[in-house]
């Protein structure tokens, strides 16, 4: 019944649920001036490391886990998370070899497009569409610049630990 069980999994998980915590105990603190989202950091890790059944589950489960400590929609949001994360596991083989530039550049357009479908998707609780879309530009070239400062960290951060623990880890080969 039960072929192998992947250590990535939980590791991930795990790692999710830390930024989740991060995140959410930061936005507490910013929240009157600016909201830091950044959903490529839940998805590309496992869309790469992960085979594509366990990938698709660690997503849905960080967009769940997401979802509490922010104001979204819970189907919309696991629904977009998992293509997103659909598209990045079926273009993964170009991220091999862990270049900086590509895996900011995947992260930034992937967060870029996610906010930018929350913006246009999910209700607002501002007076007028001028300063909410202020409000969002705003966010957005936050989440950004905070973005590019972790991007390549969360990426490599399972590669490390997994090579720390003695077990090799690489981009997902075949599902």
């Amino acid at each position: 019944m039960i072929k192998t069980f992947d250590i990535k999994i939980p590791l991930i998980l795990l790692l999710n649920l830390l930024y989740v915590f991060i995140l959410s105990t930061l936005n507490t603190e910013i929240s009157p001036y600016v909201y830091v989202m950044l959903p490529a950091v839940f998805i590309v890790p496992p869309a790469l490391f992960l085979n594509f059944a366990p990938a698709m589950f660690v997503v849905a489960f960080s967009a769940l886990i997401n979802e509490v400590v922010m104001p979204v929609r819970t189907g919309l949001v696991c629904a977009l998370w998992l293509v997103c994360a659909y598209v990045v596991h079926n273009q993964r083989f170009r991220f091999r070899n862990f270049d900086t530039f590509s895996i900011i550049s995947l992260m930034l357009v992937l967060n870029f497009c996610i906010l930018f479908l929350y913006a246009l998707l999910l209700p607002n609780g501002c007076a007028g569409v001028a300063e909410y879309f202020y409000r969002v530009a705003i966010d957005i070239s936050i989440s950004s610049a905070v973005l590019i400062a972790v991007a390549k960290f969360t990426v490599s951060l399972p590669a490390d630990i997994m090579r720390f623990l003695g077990a090799d880890i690489s981009v997902a080969e075949g599902d």
